[in-house]
């Protein structure tokens, strides 16, 4: 199935104008309707499948263990930093499971550990470094007394590697 966005860019640079960053945009009709048809299927999403995980290895392999003993199924992770992810590749070794084959696996931060997993973790990079060199310009400038940039983008990028299909 082929995935569409479902707003054009020319819609987003009319939302940027009113609402510029940071904000995020989720498409809630359509998450709305996918939730709808779950329902109406007696199909309930398990609590188990999001999870407030300290940003540890250990941790999040001994979760997606406790999902696998307790047989809930899952073939996507997506993490909020690729230590959870490094986990995540470590549970599927642990397990014999074919990742991206069986597993897909998505990190965030594109650290040094995106390219110290086997396979190589594709991995979301927010550009902390710009960020972080935005944040302090900004912080002079409001302390010297100068004016300073209201809103700032930085965009985030999707760094595929080899623990995704797309």
């Amino acid at each position: 199935m082929k995935k569409e966005p479902f707003v054009t860019k020319a819609q987003l640079d009319e939302i940027i104008k009113t609402y510029p960053t940071p904000f995020h945009l989720y498409d809630e009709k359509g998450i709305r309707e996918n939730m709808k048809a779950l329902k109406e299927a007696a199909i309930s999403l398990p609590h188990q499948y999001s999870h407030l995980c300290g940003k540890n290895i250990s941790h999040a392999k001994e979760y997606l263990n406790e999902l696998y003993d307790s047989n809930i199924p899952f073939d996507a992770v997506v993490t909020s930093d690729d230590s959870l992810a490094a986990g995540a590749v470590k549970y599927a070794h642990a397990h014999s499971i074919s990742v991206p084959d069986e597993l897909e696996i998505i990190g965030y931060n594109n650290s040094v550990l995106s390219i110290c997993t086997e396979p190589e973790l594709t991995s979301i990079d927010s550009h902390v470094e710009q960020l972080s060199t935005k944040a302090v310009d900004v912080l002079m400038k409001v302390l010297c007394g100068e004016s300073a940039d209201k809103h700032s983008i930085i965009t985030a990028d999707i760094i595929k590697r080899n623990t995704t299909h797309f």
